[in-house]
């Protein structure tokens, strides 16, 4: 038969061991003081914007006249809420619409200060299917949208702006705008930042 035996087995602790846990209990039980409570820790940030100028109001600004470019026939009848007029600086364009099925193109450079006001300037004028109604250019002026109707239908046309200033125009997309006919569009907003994405706001809603 085996024989369990107990041997009773000694540990000696260091001196400054047993002192150590000795303070380390101690403390646990005593009242905690202002001196033990953990310090707040506080963190100072950079301003992230600065103030604004003192405003200053002028009431001496002046316009001047830069050119007047005849693009369409004065007889004809302009839709309310319309927006006929868009540019492109990047590539130094200007659209305007007329109140045909018509797009008119014209350069800036044709329209800059050192031209003779009322001098004749040359306009590229782009066939539409009807009227356009909205116009507008995406941030990066790459892409210009034209709302127009084609066959009852509602579209919008998005055009490559650099292929105004080439022989051949390009028209890159055709989007239905509405399941309904003949419902115009009311305001055309590319994305600010987002290039080719725009919202589109119609008539009825």
């Amino acid at each position: 038969t085996s024989q369990l035996t107990h041997t009773n087995v000694n540990v000696v602790f260091p001196r400054q061991f047993l002192l150590r846990r000795a303070r380390r209990k101690s403390s646990n039980f005593a009242p905690k003081t202002a001196s033990s409570r953990p310090k707040s820790v506080q963190f100072r940030f950079p301003a992230m914007a600065t103030p604004a100028p003192t405003s200053l109001d002028v009431t001496d600004l002046k316009f001047k006249l830069q050119n007047k470019v005849p693009v369409f026939a004065g007889d004809g009848t302009v839709r309310d809420g319309c927006c006929l007029l868009a540019a492109a600086s990047v590539h130094g364009l200007v659209f305007v619409g007329t109140t045909g099925p018509q797009l008119r193109v014209l350069q800036l450079s044709s329209i800059t200060p050192d031209k003779v006001i009322d001098e004749v300037v040359p306009l590229r004028t782009v066939a539409l299917p009807s009227e356009p109604v909205q116009l507008a250019v995406s941030c990066d002026h790459g892409l210009l949208a034209v709302d127009v109707v084609v066959g009852g239908v509602p579209f919008v046309y998005v055009y490559s702006v650099p292929s105004f200033l080439t022989p051949t125009v390009g028209k890159l997309y055709e989007i239905r705008t509405s399941p309904e006919g003949g419902v115009r569009s009311t305001q055309i907003l590319w994305n600010p930042v987002i290039h080719n994405m725009f919202s589109l706001r119609t008539e009825n809603g």
